[in-house]
């Protein structure tokens, strides 16, 4: 396999024809609860997959900090439209996402059981 590695690279059009794939260092966790919840991570500093467990309380956090800071506050996506119970109820609430040149940090509003998927774009 052909490699090429650049620190910065200008485009103005990119076509992808197979996959995007993340290659970047390996991001951490850092949960705050007020009771026993607890999180994992399984991602790097492009992309990944946060797992809620335990009881989780208004105002707890969750921090991601990226192995290699960013120049900027990158804009940070999160996914987890797959988590609602038969009732219809969110199993993720999110009431806060904050980002910065070195992590992120969610701040739940209650109830975090399941997953987020989450996707950092550099600015």
């Amino acid at each position: 396999m052909n490699e090429l590695i650049l620190s910065k690279l200008n485009v103005a059009t990119c076509n992808v024809t197979k996959h995007l794939v993340s290659n970047g260092g390996s991001a951490s966790l850092a949960a705050t609860t007020a009771g026993d919840g607890s999180a994992t991570l399984v991602g790097d500093d492009v992309a990944g997959t946060i797992t809620f467990a335990d009881t989780w309380a208004d105002g707890d956090t969750v921090v991601v900090t990226y192995a290699n800071a960013y120049d900027n506050a990158p804009i940070v996506l999160l996914t987890g439209a797959q988590n609602v119970n038969a009732s219809g109820a969110v199993l993720v609430e999110v009431d806060a996402l904050a980002s910065a040149t070195t992590a992120f940090t969610i701040t739940a509003s209650g109830t975090c059981v399941e997953s987020l998927g989450y996707l950092v774009i550099g600015q």
